[in-house]
């Protein structure tokens, strides 16, 4: 009897432990979504209080973009092969550039500038220039960066720019020959394949970007880590201290061979 018992109590615990093992997980086959767009109706009653809490900081935002910091000449746009905003702005580069190594007294001479079209966002129009419009030419965050390369390098370089035709340069000129660049010259003088050059771009331009790939891996990199767009701020306050209005033309740095 007693063994009928165990035999029975055996079974029972088996089909238990069978049936813990067997317990199935619930599985997800499908899923819906509502898609809500945003709309003007969402926005028909605004928050009061959040309103006038956002308020002070909106209008001291506001009245800082609006803020007149120089004045324009004439209208300056930026297209290639060459154009006087793409001009001014390169020339600037090395200017502050040339500005930063001497205060930093590290020897440095800076030979180019370089701006890629695509970072001139707006043009400048004539008359009063606000600190929204230089937000509107240049809205990236990027910052100064000079680089170190050999001359042969800076002509891979150069043959690139030839090649979409044309950027913002400074401190160098050139012929676009087909698909190259020919009669090249920096500084008012030759290139040389042996001599190291310094150039003054961007964080952005100096890590190969826009397919400025002879720029990647340089001799020697210096990020100042000060954004070029509060360079071009400082630097055309600077002008409007001076009684000077902002300027440039084109000069023929980059032009056409035959």
């Amino acid at each position: 009897m007693n063994r009928i018992k165990s035999t029975h109590l055996t079974v029972i615990f088996l089909i238990l432990g069978f049936l813990s093992a067997c317990h199935t997980e619930k599985v997800v086959h499908s899923s819906a979504f509502i898609n809500y767009q945003i709309t003007s109706k969402y926005d028909s009653l605004s928050d009061t209080s959040l309103q006038n809490s956002i308020a002070p900081y909106r209008d001291s935002l506001k009245k800082t973009m609006k803020r007149v910091v120089a004045v324009s000449a004439r209208e300056l746009t930026a297209r290639r092969p060459e154009s006087p905003l793409s001009n001014l702005i390169s020339d600037l580069t090395v200017e502050e550039a040339q500005a930063y190594c001497d205060k930093k007294q590290n020897k440095i001479k800076v030979n180019i500038g370089l701006v890629n079209m695509g970072g001139l966002r707006a043009p400048i129009l004539a008359g009063p220039i606000t600190v929204e419009e230089i937000y509107e030419v240049m809205p990236f965050e990027n910052a100064l960066v000079l680089v170190q390369i050999n001359g042969e390098r800076l002509h891979q370089l150069l043959d690139i720019i030839a090649s979409r035709g044309g950027e913002g340069v400074s401190g160098v000129s050139f012929k676009i020959t087909g698909s190259h660049a020919t009669d090249i010259r920096v500084n008012e003088q030759p290139i040389s394949t042996e001599q190291k050059y310094w150039i003054a771009t961007s964080d952005y331009i100096a890590l190969g970007g826009d397919g400025m790939a002879p720029l990647k891996n340089a001799e020697q990199t210096i990020n100042t880590k000060i954004l070029i767009r509060d360079l071009i701020l400082s630097h055309f306050e600077i002008l409007n201290s001076h009684g000077e209005k902002v300027d440039a033309k084109k000069d023929g740095r980059i032009s056409y061979g035959k």
